[in-house]
């Protein structure tokens, strides 16, 4: 605003026509006021839009619930017990600081001059005397550089500090990135400067809130640009967890409407694989085609219930300063690739297993992002991933027809391919095979009749994702010759002998996550060993080792 006011000024002063007044620089008057406009709302606290409203007032995303900042919520009756703590904070901070407490107040005056001037609502500041308004951002802020660096630091000096806050802690994190909740920038850097606090301190010490990683105090810091300049806290903090990637092209959009894929589901049905960004800014979302898969590239999420009020008013406060067909809206379109990922709580299941998303239950994290999805204002970085998605599916429609039976069919296919085919094709070769060990091969019963029939087969392993149906069952004239079987497959839960079944039998080696049950050992006359590895009731078993005490004595 200040640049442009400038520059047309200058021109008047030299002299210039109406002419020259109205092209500056190859720009008119009216673009200049434009550009003044914009850069002044970047600046702006602003109330929470109505397009979350909704979502914002049903989960009190909108108003403190612990501690005030700032003129919109300063005479609330309910929160009116934070501000005695918060000027007995200040009184501690300066009785363990060098500067006087007076002294520092009159060289803040003309700050809290031009921080007024940060809020948009005006009516709210009407009612505001000059200064009443002076002493609240010097209570304020101060208190908040207070709480931040106590959060950060681990030092004795902040020990009565603590049990003075400690009771508000987890209110104060999450009310001091509420929108309608900021103090100006300005009178946040005075205060840093007496503490001191680093912008770099801070922003690690936010952006690791919401990424989940605990990290040591002291090891909150984060290199940024020192010139950067944010309009308050919640700004700072979106700038960062955004970072820094720029479009200057406008996405293309095909002529046709351009579907929207709605579940991670369905992205898996695609052949595209989900998989979590090592980078956490949020505007790094993006799709790589591979010869045969697609690779969906997401930042991970860490979700818990502070972290989910931060986000929402980080993209209330995105509408403001952003808009859909110029901007990325990182915030809005991240949350709205999440929401269209979720469509059931097998979503939410399929996103956690890849390491996207943390914390929230499967239940709460669907339910959040439901109510959040219709208030959303996703940008450009949106609709490219949605134009990638509809381009993808274009070019490989063939393959991806092929694909998505071979998906939701895979069982079926293996069974009856790898079973029949394969297996008689095979096994019935190479009849002279007296040890067979198989891995992931997803058998069933027919393969077992199968193997069962192997003429000397005398060592038979089930190892992990060998056989997929939970009972193992060997019936009467198979396996004539097997001395050992050892199974450690996770599916099987019950292993059962038919009479004249594996009758030389010698040993049998079972691991497993749950048995439910081992019948048909009486019929095995020849066993001599039964090593079971796991949780088990022993009271299921005890047959069978009655029957192999009785053969060894």
């Amino acid at each position: 605003m200040v640049v442009a006011s400038d520059a047309i000024e200058e021109t008047s002063h030299h002299g210039g026509t109406e002419e020259a007044l109205e092209h500056h620089n190859g720009r008119t008057k009216g673009e200049f006021a434009v550009e003044a406009d914009l850069l002044e709302m970047k600046y702006k606290i602003f109330r929470f839009p109505s397009n979350l409203r909704r979502i914002g007032t049903e989960r009190d995303y909108i108003v403190p619930s612990t501690v005030a900042f700032g003129p919109y919520y300063h005479r609330n009756p309910e929160l009116q017990a934070m501000e005695e703590v918060k000027r007995k904070a200040v009184d501690y901070f300066f009785q363990q600081s060098a500067q006087e407490q007076e002294a520092t107040y009159k060289k803040m005056i003309s700050i809290t001059r031009k921080a007024r001037n940060y809020y948009a609502d005006s009516y709210v500041l009407d009612g505001i005397p000059d200064n009443e308004f002076a002493s609240m951002m010097f209570i304020d802020g101060c208190f908040l550089v207070m709480f931040i660096d106590y959060m950060i630091r681990a030092s004795t000096e902040t020990s009565w500090l603590a049990s003075m806050i400690q009771p508000y802690m987890i209110g104060i994190t999450r009310d001091m990135m509420l929108l309608e909740n900021q103090i100006p920038w300005p009178v946040i850097e005075f205060f840093m400067a007496l503490r001191p606090l680093t912008m770099g301190q801070i922003i690690g010490f936010v952006t690791s809130c919401l990424s989940g990683r605990i990290l040591s105090k002291g090891s909150f810091i984060l290199d940024i640009d020192q010139d950067y300049q944010p309009s308050h806290l919640l700004c700072l903090t979106r700038s960062c967890i955004v970072g820094r990637k720029h479009v200057t092209e406008a996405p293309f959009f095909p002529d046709e409407t351009v579907q929207s894929y709605t579940s991670a589901v369905e992205l898996a049905e695609m052949g595209i694989k989900l998989k979590p960004t090592e980078n956490t800014q949020l505007s790094d979302i993006n799709i790589a085609e591979g010869p045969f898969f697609a690779t969906l590239s997401l930042p991970p999420l860490s979700l818990d219930s502070i972290g989910a009020c931060w986000l929402v008013n980080m993209a209330a406060f995105e509408m403001w300063t952003e808009t859909s067909w110029t901007d990325d809206c990182s915030i809005n379109s991240y949350l709205a690739v999440l929401s269209l990922l979720m469509s059931q709580e097998d979503d939410v299941g399929e996103l956690r297993a890849r390491r996207i998303i943390q914390g929230l239950s499967n239940h709460r994290a669907l339910e959040f992002f439901d109510g959040l999805e219709p208030g959303l204002c996703p940008g450009r970085a949106y609709y490219r991933l949605i134009v990638g998605l509809a381009e993808y599916k274009h070019k490989r429609r063939m393959w991806i027809s092929i694909y998505r039976f071979l998906y939701n069919n895979i069982r079926t296919i293996l069974k009856v391919v790898s079973l029949v085919g394969v297996l008689v094709g095979i096994f019935t070769e190479l009849d002279q095979l007296s040890e067979i060990t198989l891995n992931e091969t997803c058998l069933g019963k027919d393969a077992m009749c199968i193997l069962g029939k192997l003429r000397i087969l005398r060592c038979l392993r089930l190892l992990h994702g060998s056989y997929i149906e939970c009972n193992l069952n060997f019936e009467a004239e198979e396996f004539q010759q097997l001395r050992s079987l050892v199974v450690d497959c996770s599916g099987i839960t019950n292993i059962s002998f038919e009479s004249g079944a594996a009758p030389k039998l010698k040993m049998i080696i079972w691991s497993f996550v749950t048995m439910e049950a081992l019948f048909g050992v009486e019929h095995l006359p020849k066993l001599k060993k039964l090593e079971l590895n796991g949780n088990c009731n022993l009271d299921k078993v005890t047959a069978a080792i009655e029957i192999i005490l009785t053969s060894l004595f």
